[in-house]
């Protein structure tokens, strides 16, 4: 038996992008504002959902969980864009709930039909709520936040839950790639070049030389041409 992988599903700058336009063409405005606080807070569904005014300071701008899943309660600070919709939210001064709902619960209680929407609107039929709190902690991973505060963003546990997101982040393999593959290119063009040089016969006519010449340039004129195979003989 194979063990199950952990789900490493985000949305990338275009197809964020898709799902912005697809937002703003919710008709219920309440769901309209709920997933792009769940993408910029990275809470959990339950979280937002029975997010309560009472717990939310606007001119301290922090947003107190009473209890989360981590089995405690969390201060969450709350950048700028979160508090300019919060502060636009019909619901402000007027309900308990942020999120108000007509259901037994009193807020909205799920999300799953709205967001069908949207991700068939945006094109991302795969990306699930969930992959929303992905989404944060992929992106702060990238920008070369370490997992310490990632993991006390998103509220985890153990710093284990939080090493998904090194995994995610390729930028630094990326970048060791690109500087090897230069290496590797120079490498074989410089060999390529010197075979070249040695082999060629002083007592040959001067058009053989010019042509020997010619090859010795191109090949330092396309020291970074990617498409150039470095043959194991050379």
């Amino acid at each position: 038996m194979f063990r199950e992988e952990k789900r490493e599903r985000f949305l990338s700058p275009e197809e964020l992008r898709r799902v912005n336009e697809a937002l703003a063409e919710e008709p219920n405005v309440f769901w309209r504002e709920y997933f792009p606080l769940s993408l910029l807070l990275g809470t959990r569904r339950s979280e937002l959902l029975s997010a309560r005014w009472a717990d939310i300071d606007l001119e301290q701008r922090t947003w107190r969980l009473p209890m989360t899943k981590a089995g405690r309660s969390h201060l969450l600070p709350l950048p700028t864009p979160v508090i300019d919709i919060l502060a636009s939210l019909a619901s402000r001064d007027k309900s308990e709930w942020v999120f108000p709902g007509s259901g037994s619960t009193g807020h909205l209680a799920e999300p799953k039909k709205a967001w069908q929407r949207i991700r068939e609107r945006a094109g991302v039929p795969d990306v699930r709520i969930h992959d929303l709190r992905r989404t944060l902690g992929s992106w702060l991973s990238g920008q070369g936040y370490n997992l310490q505060l990632i993991g006390k963003a998103l509220n985890h546990s153990s710093v284990s839950t939080t090493q998904v997101y090194a995994r995610l982040d390729i930028n630094p393999l990326r970048e060791a790639l690109e500087r090897n593959s230069v290496d590797v290119w120079r490498h074989c063009s410089e060999r390529e070049a010197a075979r070249l040089i040695s082999s060629f016969d002083r007592s040959q006519n001067i058009e053989t030389w010019q042509s020997t010449h010619n090859r010795v340039q191109g090949l330092t004129r396309h020291v970074f041409d990617r498409k150039r195979i470095c043959h194991p003989s050379l």
